[in-house]
């Protein structure tokens, strides 16, 4: 059964990535400007490494909705989640903290079980029918909420 897509935006991480990218070419003079060279035994190339792969997996939030399913998947896709319509209770706006921070974070203690974020504060907050809550962050707030709203209504009278 093919499902239609009701809405599909991806934020991309620009601090995340930019910061990466400049600590890559601090990495870079360093490796550089060291007279005996580098090897495989300092840590510079693993680092080197890492930054690359944390930008593939968290420089970007992918967010879609479909007639069955509110869908994120980071980055190259290898995260992702999905809450399916028709067990979303409520959906509300949220301006998530500075410090909670970007990526995936507990909430446990801030009232969210679960925060996905690449970038900026806004996000939708979605209560499930078992009580787990989880916040998306988007730079689309009002967008996703109108969509999440509608489509979860749908669900739950087609169900």
């Amino acid at each position: 059964m093919d499902q239609q897509i009701e809405y599909e935006h991806t934020q991309v991480g620009w601090l995340i990535i930019v910061l990466t990218f400049l600590i890559e070419a601090v990495l870079v003079i360093v490796i550089l400007t060291i007279p005996s060279g580098i090897s495989f035994q300092t840590p510079i190339p693993y680092v080197f490494v890492s930054l690359l792969l944390l930008i593939a997996l968290f420089g970007s939030l992918k967010v879609q909705v479909n007639d069955q399913n509110l869908q994120i998947a980071f980055g190259i896709g290898f995260i992702r989640k999905r809450f399916p319509l028709a067990e979303i209770r409520e959906v509300q706006k949220v301006r998530n903290k500075w410090w909670y921070g970007w990526g995936i974070r507990s909430g446990l203690f801030r009232g969210f079980n679960w925060l996905f974020n690449v970038s900026g504060l806004d996000a939708i907050q979605i209560r499930m029918n078992n009580g787990l809550v989880y916040r998306i962050g988007t730079d689309e707030v009002d967008n996703l909420y109108r969509v999440v709203e509608k489509s979860i209504i749908l669900a739950g009278t087609s169900g």
